[in-house]
């Protein structure tokens, strides 16, 4: 090879920085949609308990309002039970890969007199599989963050369709 072909210790320090740079974007992607999904469940959790709370009081027998109105809401109740889920779903524990190298990495390299090449190449390698991994912890709670979203959304159209079913129903 080459002198001009291999990375001297500036590209290399570039090169690893900038994988780690990555590394914490896709770290600050997966704490994003947990704390977009902990918002989210806190509106669900608070409509839901009004609108259940609304079910309960029009299936007493002295209530003012329609038995269609609170089966439709026993429907929004439903669908925000269900992004209630997938907002927990999508802020689950994960095993996530931190930026840097442990003490006992940088250890063992000392230890085992190892050149920077190959100091190099284990510590992007390591960094690779924790990246591998991530993308695919941010893609599944994204997606679980999504339908918890499109519960919410659904649920008053749901609401709605539920109570006119009902109330043609018991005309």
């Amino acid at each position: 090879m080459d002198d001009d072909q291999i990375m001297n210790a500036d590209q290399l320090k570039l090169a690893i920085d900038d994988a780690r740079h990555r590394q914490i974007a896709l770290l600050d992607l997966i704490y994003s949609t947990d704390t977009k999904a902990l918002g989210l469940l806190r509106l669900h959790v608070t409509i839901g308990m009004a609108a259940a709370a609304g079910a309960v009081a029009g299936f007493t027998s002295t209530s003012s309002i329609p038995k269609s109105v609170a089966v439709g809401l026993i429907a929004a109740v439903v669908a925000l039970f269900v992004g209630c889920v997938f907002c927990f779903r999508s802020m689950r524990s994960a095993k996530v890969s931190l930026p840097g190298r442990g003490a006992d990495f940088w250890k063992a390299a000392l230890d085992n007199k190892v050149t920077v090449p190959v100091i190099a190449d284990q510590y992007l390698s390591e960094l690779a599989n924790g990246q591998e991994r991530d993308r695919e912890t941010n893609r599944v709670t994204a997606r679980d963050f999504a339908i918890a979203k499109w519960a919410g959304i659904v649920s008053p159209a749901l609401a709605l369709v539920t109570g006119l079913l009902s109330l043609l129903i018991s005309c």
